[in-house]
């Protein structure tokens, strides 16, 4: 079991969030928000697109900035090992 701590704001962001989408992905929880990942369905339930909505549990901009450059930067370098693979195939 994932044991999240939300405060009543948060629970309705998250409720409120999650009938946006027609499938849920996943839900991120830390110390800077509190995310709702899900997909778009289309009238036959195949999914057409994806998003995310957030809410921020802290006001630090300089904390939120270096929090989603590391996530993006670990993301590079992901896509980089798979791009590498690709071009020895």
């Amino acid at each position: 079991m994932l044991k999240m701590k939300l405060d009543r704001k948060e629970i309705e962001f998250v409720s409120d969030a999650m009938l946006t989408y027609g499938r849920i992905d996943g839900i991120t929880v830390n110390d800077i928000e509190v995310r709702v990942h899900g997909s778009y369905l289309d009238d036959k339930g195949e999914r057409t697109a994806t998003g995310s909505s957030a809410i921020y549990r802290t006001a630090d901009i300089p904390k939120m900035f270096f929090y989603h450059l590391a996530a993006a930067r670990k993301a590079e370098k992901e896509l980089k090992k798979v791009l590498d693979k690709q071009a020895i195939v």
